[in-house]
Formats: C-alpha cells, structure tokens, sequence
C-alpha cells in the first residue's frame, strides 16, 4: 500500500512539474519571442535552482547545522515583523 501510494504520488508530482515547465516554456516563448532562448532560459532557471540545493544539502552536510539561507531568511522575516509593529501596521 505504501508503495502504491509512493509511485503514485512521485507520478502525480513529476506529472505536474512536467506540466509547469511547458507553461514556462509557452510564456517565455511568447515574452522572449523565441522557443530556443525560452528552452534556455527555462533550462538555466532548473540548473540554477538544482546547483543551489545541492550546494545547500553539502554545506548542512559539512557544517552539521542548519541552513544558513532558511536562517538568515527567518531573521529578516522576524525583523520585518517587528519594523512593520513598530510603525503601526
């Protein structure tokens, strides 16, 4: 059962990114006026964003800590809160 559930849900989100990327591709085709500079673009954007979590899992990996990207975004969120009571908000 939970192996069925697992091969579903990996389907379903493969699926759904799949379907993501063709959106993207149609959008920066049509904003880019080129599918070969939108493919790149699209491509560009997955390496990027793949390059940054492995950079991210070997750096906790390491340093045997926490992210320093979801720390130092959780400290500027906090300091928002507090700018944004202080004035009122």
């Amino acid at each position: 059962m939970v192996r069925a559930l697992a091969l579903a849900l990996t389907v379903l989100t493969g699926f759904s990114g799949l379907v993501y990327e063709v959106a993207w591709q149609k959008y920066l085709a049509a904003l880019l006026g080129s599918h070969s500079e939108a493919t790149a673009a699209v491509l560009a954007i997955f390496l990027g964003a793949l390059a940054a979590e492995i950079a991210d899992e070997l750096f906790r990996r390491y340093y045997n800590h926490g992210s320093p990207f979801s720390e130092d975004a959780a400290d500027r969120v906090r300091t928002a809160c507090e700018n944004a009571e202080a004035c009122g908000r």
